[in-house]
């Protein structure tokens, strides 16, 4: 699944995550940053990618989206998902500068990516290693819906007795 936001201005590109962790979030939020941090992994179900908002040096967005099963993640759970993501072994980070004004415009017409700081801090949201038991548990539910596709295009074509 693509998401589509504005690129802005670039302020780290392709950078390897071996050289992004999570302490780079924590000096995005004292330098007041607004715009958002994208991370790019190979995960245990494909190619993920997530995305962390701020508004002023406030976590104020997120979303993830798992390539393999076309499918997206928002809010809290997309957090987790992002620094969960920060934590693989291989992946590539981008950074990417927004005005206060394109964030809330963002925030404003994709209100599902809001998200807010736990309240034990962001710092409880850190971890050591990726884990994907997280993202499979998080991954949105598809393959029942995809079963469900296959039976009606095979029933449109009176073949529904193949799906069994």
């Amino acid at each position: 699944m693509v998401l589509n936001f504005p690129v802005g201005d670039s302020v780290q590109q392709l950078m390897r995550l071996s050289d992004f962790r999570s302490d780079k979030v924590l000096e995005l939020l004292h330098n007041k940053f607004s715009g958002y941090v994208v991370v790019t992994i190979s995960g245990i179900t494909g190619i993920e990618e997530g995305l962390l908002f701020f508004l002023e040096g406030v976590v104020s967005g997120a979303a993830h989206t798992f390539d393999s099963s076309d499918s997206a993640v928002f809010g809290t759970h997309a957090l987790e998902l992002f620094f969960n993501a920060l934590a693989a072994e291989k992946g590539i980070v981008e950074t990417y500068a927004l005005s206060r004004q394109q964030v809330e415009l963002i925030l404003a017409l994709e209100e599902k990516i809001s998200a807010e700081e736990p309240k034990r801090g962001l710092s409880s949201l850190f971890v050591k290693s990726y884990s994907p038991e997280l993202a499979q548990k998080l991954l949105p539910v598809q393959e029942a819906s995809e079963e469900l596709h296959k039976f009606e295009v095979l029933k449109k074509f009176g073949l529904s007795d193949l799906a069994k």
